[in-house]
């Protein structure tokens, strides 16, 4: 099994008055479901353009990664709800 999880947020405010709470989720995955959920994905990004480049839920996150693809970054962000749900599905 392995589990995949987003980490972008595990970082708190050290002056905060109220401790942070850090909700960490992610998914387990079989190794037999493993390389099928990964060509899927793939799958996903090739059709829009974005074969073996970084993607996420949050793809704002992800700007200074396209720096050199602005066009490609602009087209993916306006068109996110759409490839988001189809890895989804």
């Amino acid at each position: 099994m392995r589990w995949y999880a987003d980490n972008s947020e595990l970082n708190g405010i050290r002056e905060a008055e109220i401790p942070d709470i850090l909700l960490f989720g992610g998914i387990a995955v079989s190794p037999e479901s493993e390389q099928r959920l990964r060509q899927e994905i793939e799958n996903v990004k090739k059709r829009h353009g974005a074969a073996g480049l970084p993607v996420k839920w949050n793809f704002r996150a992800l700007e200074s990664k396209y720096s050199d693809k602005i066009g490609l970054y602009s087209q993916l962000l306006s068109t996110s709800k759409q490839w988001r749900k189809e890895m989804l599905v």
